[in-house]
């Protein structure tokens, strides 16, 4: 059995007309792939290096026809512009960590009707990337846990660029003119994580460019970003893991992908922007990272023993689970949920930091009520 991971291909049908916006418009999202690339250097650690991986298209594992092989089920998951690619097929054995499944279009409702609950129950436990996929899994009567996201497992950087640049990543028009003009004076705009495909379908070398475009994104991130201010979750993650201090605001209003960045730094919404801290402390993400890491290459080798799969040469040292552990699943709900304890009071922090901060700008109106009152009651006795 060969070990795989999954590629961006999109395979998504093109739009029919202007307003059905269920369908593709041929955009693509560089964060996608870049979940693709923390999987392949998973592996590096692993001892399986990236020229002996099965690539399969993320979109059409439910048609794989190949050889054999274990494939980790990691990023976004769900049905859209009439894709969804769940269950995979019968040559595919899945491996379930930093799975999101969307609520969108009907996504949870093709997972019951298709099944997918009791297809996943020979491969738990389900390490989930948010929380809501989690309790939408546990709904099902899976065992499901908050794994995090596998972008966060990024190496840190050796050392920060002179003269670095404060990237801009994809935030809104209207967002942006309520950042201060110092901010946006210094801001380079250069990075995006759009990407428009000229033709359909996507042939494989459009795949490996898009691939490669995002390989460059992460290089530019580390080698020249002293801040990143974006709204891209895959932009915030991997920057974190490198050391790299981000701004996250949430431009459009919400979003449960977001659960895997919650806690790490603030999320600002737009009505929230007077709080912002421009000049941002870099979260030490690094025990965060190892508890990701661990967790996943436990998990992992657990799956391996699970189907009698050989284990590679230079798989990191784990304890060795047996297969019929059932502690096993216990130990990576323990393990996350000191993630998550430290996530929660790193929020916490935060938390406080903005009422100290909203407490003073409080009273700062106070003070200048109070002076309006007194300069009025001067005028009028004059």
């Amino acid at each position: 059995m060969k070990f795989a991971r999954s590629y961006i291909k999109y395979l998504y049908s093109m739009r029919r007309h202007p307003h059905d916006w269920v369908n593709w418009h041929g955009e693509g999202n560089f964060g996608d792939a870049i979940q693709s690339l923390a999987m392949e250097n998973l592996y590096l650690e692993m001892g399986v290096a990236p020229e002996n991986l099965l690539l399969i298209p993320r979109d059409a594992i439910d048609k794989y026809d190949g050889e054999p092989c274990l494939l980790p089920l990691q990023g976004w998951f769900g049905y859209f512009a009439d894709i969804f690619p769940l269950p995979w097929s019968k040559g595919i054995t899945p491996f379930f960590s930093g799975f999101h499944l969307t609520s969108t279009h009907g996504s949870h409702e093709r997972f019951v009707e298709r099944g997918l609950p009791e297809l996943m129950r020979p491969f738990q436990p389900i390490g989930c990337r948010d929380c809501a996929t989690m309790y939408f899994l546990r709904s099902q009567g899976l065992n499901a846990y908050f794994s995090g996201c596998l972008t966060l497992t990024f190496d840190k950087r050796r050392s920060e660029p002179q003269n670095g640049r404060v990237f801009l990543v994809d935030i809104e028009d209207e967002v942006k003119k309520r950042i201060p003009p110092a901010v946006m004076k210094e801001a380079d705009q250069s990075i995006t994580h759009y990407h428009y495909f000229s033709t359909y379908p996507v042939d494989d070398k459009s795949a490996m460019d898009f691939e490669d475009m995002s390989r460059r994104i992460l290089d530019r991130y580390k080698n020249e970003a002293r801040m990143v201010i974006t709204s891209r979750i895959h932009a915030a993650l991997p920057c974190l893991a490198m050391g790299i201090p981000v701004v996250f605001l949430d431009d459009k209003g919400g979003d449960e992908r977001f659960g895997a960045l919650k806690g790490l730094i603030p999320i600002y919404k737009p009505h929230e922007m007077s709080l912002v801290n421009w000049n941002p402390d870099l979260p030490d993400v690094e025990p965060l990272k190892q508890i990701v890491k661990r967790n996943f290459f436990i998990c992992f080798k657990a799956a391996l023993v699970k189907h009698g799969l050989p284990v590679p040469p230079g798989f990191p040292d784990t304890e060795a689970p047996d297969p019929d552990d059932q502690d096993m699943y216990m130990r990576s709900v323990e393990r996350l949920e000191a993630y998550e304890v430290m996530t929660m009071q790193r929020q916490l922090r935060q938390s406080r930091k903005d009422a100290d901060k909203l407490r003073s700008e409080i009273e700062n109106l106070r003070e200048v009520l109070k002076k309006f009152n007194s300069d009025s009651k001067v005028s009028q006795s004059a």
